[in-house]
């Protein structure tokens, strides 16, 4: 699969670079990676971690779950959003509010997002969700090695969520809660790191 993606030597690239090497194939053909890894496939396998933490089994299992959350996010969420409109960060402060709530409510009741994203076999809210539980372990060790970025993935999708307005008010308190719960994992894991 690493093949497949190009995705060789990630640490050694920035997640901008990283983007910019899956473009090109979100413009090309990005059905072929949607029907090669479904989002139900790719569910179903990230919902499994592996947490023997150190063994090589963990270090190989995590990166093609790593590359599996990366062909998610551009092939199926940033390439069905393409023709979206969007919250860019950047420019929050330019959007009046009613032109937020536009993008949300368009973005949330497109029926072919709904029939992918929000139907009875996969929900992307419950997805996120079990991405925070399943990639953010709660321990003091450096847990990640060189080519694990399940956790910055896990964060892009929640930020690209929020860009297209998928999360509601009602989510909100949910989301924030676990962000900052994580945040406090990350800082564990940063200091773990600094010390190795």
């Amino acid at each position: 699969m690493r093949k497949l993606t190009e995705m060789k030597d990630c640490t050694t690239r920035t997640a901008y670079e990283d983007e910019l090497k899956y473009l090109n194939w979100i413009y090309s053909n990005p059905k072929l990676y949607q029907e090669a890894f479904s989002i139900n496939l790719i569910s179903e396998y990230v919902s499994r971690p592996n947490n023997l933490f150190g063994a090589p089994s963990y270090d190989k299992a995590l990166r093609i779950q790593c590359d599996l959350l990366q062909i998610f996010l551009v092939y199926h969420l940033k390439s069905d959003f393409k023709f979206h409109m969007k919250i860019d960060g950047d420019k929050y402060k330019l959007i009046d509010p009613f032109t937020r709530i536009h993008v949300r409510k368009t973005n949330s009741t497109d029926s072919a997002i709904k029939e992918k994203y929000f139907s009875d076999t996969f929900n992307l809210k419950e997805f996120v969700y079990s991405l925070y539980d399943n990639y953010f372990p709660n321990v003091t060790w450096r847990y990640i090695g060189a080519g694990h970025f399940a956790h910055r993935i896990t964060l892009q999708i929640t930020e690209f969520m929020f860009q297209v307005g998928l999360f509601t008010y009602e989510d909100v308190d949910r989301v924030l809660k676990l962000i900052l719960e994580k945040s406090e994992n990350l800082l564990t894991l940063e200091k773990a790191c600094i010390k190795d």
